[in-house]
C-alpha cells in the first residue's frame, strides 16, 4: 500500500512536515514568498483592469459604457483591496490565502462574463486566468484541483450561455484541471527538497560538532603546535580531522633543534611519591611543557624526562626558541626548588641541533608516537650520560644549559654577546659514547644578561614574542606544596 501513501502525500504534501522541527519555518517561508507575489502582482492586475477600460473598452465603444466602466472599476477595487489586505497585519493569519483565492475566483468568473457580453473575446480566457491564478496562489495539488473545479463549476454555465460548444468546454475543463494538478505537483517536490536540505544541514551540523569534539579530544592529547597545524590544515586545506592529522603528522626529514632534560637521582626521590613526584615533579614538568609549547616547541614527556624538538622552517628560530625554552626550564626548576624543603629537583638542560626525522613515527592507532629520531637526539642522550661522569659533573651546576658545538656556533651568530663557556672533554677526561669526535661542549648560564640578549635577538626575528621570559612571578609558575617552609 505504499502507492496509496505516496498518492496521499502528493495530494497533501504538508503531511511530510508533520512531526518535524521545520514545519513552522516552511510555513513562514511560504507565507513570505506568497506575500511578495501578492504585493507585486495584485497592483499590476488592478492597474491592468483600469488601463483596459481606457485603452480598449472605451476606444472600441463597448456598450453600455457605464456597465463596462463599473465592471472594470469594481474588479480593480476588489484586487486593490486584496492588495491592501496583504499589507496589513491580517496577512499573518493562518487563513491569509483566502482573500486571494476569493479575489482570483471572482476575476475568473468575471472573465467568463466578459465572453458572454462581448462575444469577440476568446472563450479560453477564463481558463487562462484560472491557470495563472492557480500558479500564483501556490496551493497544493488537492487544493489547486479543488480551486479549479469550483471555479469551472461557477463559470461553466456562463460559457454555455455564451454559445461555446459543450464538448469543447468539457475537453478544456479536463485539460486545465490536469495541467493545473501536474504543475502544482511541484509543491510536493518543493517540500521534499526543503526537508532533504534541512536534514543534510542538520547532518552536516552534527558532523561538524563531532568533528570539533574529535578535534578537541585530539588537542587534549597532542602538543599544542601539532593541534594548531591540524586546525590550520582543516581550515585552509579543506580537510577532515583524520586527513589533516595524517598530513600534519606524516614523518619527514627536517632541520631541528632539540632539548633534553633529565632529573638527577630521580629513582631515589621517586620513593616519595606524594611529596616529590605528585607535588613537585609533575607540576614542574607541566609548567615546563607549557613554556615549551608557548615557544612553538613540541614536547614529549617520559616520566621525569623532558624532551622537545623545534621544527620551524627557520632554523634560526629553532635555535633561539630551544635555548630560550631551556632558560625557562632552568628558572622554573629554580623556582620550584625554592619552595620545597625536602628533595630538590636537579636538572641540566641539554640542547643540540641537526637533521632528524620528525612526526608520527608510530602507527595511526594507539601506537601513535610524535617524536624525533636522528643524530641530534641520540647525541643528547649520550651527552646526558656523560654529564653523570665525575669529571664533567664537577664542572656543571644544576640549571646549566649545555649545548653541542654546532648549536653554540649558530647561537653565537644570532646573538654575538651571549656568554658561553667552552669545556674541553679531553681535559675533563670524558668521552661521549658513540660520538668520540666531540671534543668540546658549551655551557650557558641562564642569567638575566644572557636572557635579555637572546630575547633581543629573537625579537628581531620574531616581533611578536609569544610569552615574555624576562620576569617570572608567582602567577606564572605553579608552586610546589610539598615540604613548604613554615
Amino acid at each position: 500500500m505504499l502507492w496509496v501513501e505516496r498518492f496521499i502525500k502528493t495530494l497533501f504534501p504538508a503531511l511530510l512536515l508533520e512531526e518535524t522541527p521545520w514545519q513552522s519555518e516552511w510555513e513562514n517561508n511560504q507565507r513570505n514568498i506568497f506575500l511578495r507575489i501578492m504585493r507585486v502582482f495584485l497592483p499590476l492586475i488592478a492597474a491592468g483592469y483600469l488601463l483596459h477600460y481606457f485603452f480598449f473598452d472605451k476606444p472600441n465603444q463597448l456598450q453600455p459604457p457605464e456597465a463596462w466602466f463599473l465592471f472594470r472599476m469594481s474588479m480593480a477595487t476588489i484586487i486593490f483591496a486584496t492588495f491592501l489586505f496583504y499589507l496589513s497585519p491580517l496577512a499573518q493569519k493562518t487563513w491569509y490565502k483566502v482573500p486571494a483565492v476569493i479575489a482570483t475566483a471572482i476575476g475568473v468568473y468575471a472573465q467568463a462574463q466578459v465572453t458572454y457580453f462581448y462575444p469577440e473575446a476568446p472563450w479560453v480566457y477564463p481558463f487562462v486566468f484560472l491557470l495563472a491564478s492557480s500558479l500564483m496562489l501556490r496551493l497544493s495539488v488537492f487544493y489547486s484541483f479543488l480551486y479549479a473545479t469550483v471555479s469551472i463549476v461557477l463559470f461553466f454555465p456562463v460559457l454555455i450561455a455564451a454559445g461555446v460548444d459543450f464538448g469543447t468546454l468539457i475537453s478544456a475543463c479536463v485539460v486545465i484541471i490536469v495541467v493545473t494538478a501536474v504543475i502544482r505537483s511541484s509543491y510536493s517536490f518543493e517540500i521534499t527538497n526543503f526537508l532533504l536540505n534541512k536534514q543534510n544541514a542538520e547532518q552536516q551540523a552534527v558532523n561538524l560538532e563531532l568533528q570539533q569534539e574529535f578535534s578537541d579530544r585530539i588537542k587534549s592529547f597532542i602538543p599544542k603546535v601539532i593541534a594548531n597545524r591540524i586546525q590550520s590544515e582543516m581550515r585552509f586545506g579543506n580537510s577532515g580531522v583524520m586527513d589533516a592529522s595524517l598530513k600534519v603528522l606524516r614523518a619527514e626529514r627536517k632541520e631541528i633543534a632539540c632539548l633534553f632534560s633529565d632529573i638527577r637521582n630521580f629513582t631515589q626521590g621517586s620513593k616519595n611519591l606524594n611529596e616529590f613526584v605528585n607535588q613537585s615533579v609533575l607540576p614542574e614538568v607541566k609548567a615546563a611543557s607549557e613554556k615549551i609549547e608557548n615557544l612553538e616547541g613540541i614536547p614529549r614527556k617520559i616520566g621525569d624526562l623532558i624532551f622537545a624538538y623545534f621544527d620551524d622552517p627557520s632554523n634560526q628560530k629553532n635555535i633561539l626558541r630551544s635555548v630560550l625554552a631551556g632558560i625557562e626550564l632552568s628558572k622554573i626548576n629554580q623556582a620550584f626548588n625554592e619552595t620545597v624543603s625536602t628533595i630538590k629537583i636537579h636538572r641540566h638542560i641539554l640542547i643540540s641541533s641537526g637533521e632528524a626525522v620528525v612526526g608520527n613515527l608510530g602507527g595511526i592507532d594507539s601506537s601513535v608516537e610524535i617524536t624525533a629520531l636522528g643524530s641530534p637526539v641520540n647525541f643528547l642522550s649520550r651527552l646526558d650520560d656523560a654529564t653523570k661522569s665525575k669529571g664533567l659533573a664537577s664542572a656543571l651546576k644544576p640549571g646549566d644549559i649545555i649545548m653541542c658545538e654546532k648549536t653554540a656556533n649558530q647561537l653565537k651568530t644570532l646573538a654575538q654577546d651571549v656568554h658561553l663557556n667552552r669545556l674541553s672533554l679531553i681535559d675533563l677526561e670524558v668521552e661521549i659514547r658513540d660520538f668520540p669526535e666531540t671534543q668540546h661542549i658549551y655551557v650557558m648560564k641562564p642569567n638575566r644578561k644572557n636572557t635579555e640578549i637572546l630575547l633581543d635577538a629573537y625579537a628581531m626575528d620574531m616581533p611578536r614574542f609569544p610569552d615574555p621570559l624576562c620576569e617570572l612571578n608567582e602567577e606564572s609558575i605553579p608552586t610546589a606544596t610539598a615540604g613548604r617552609a613554615q
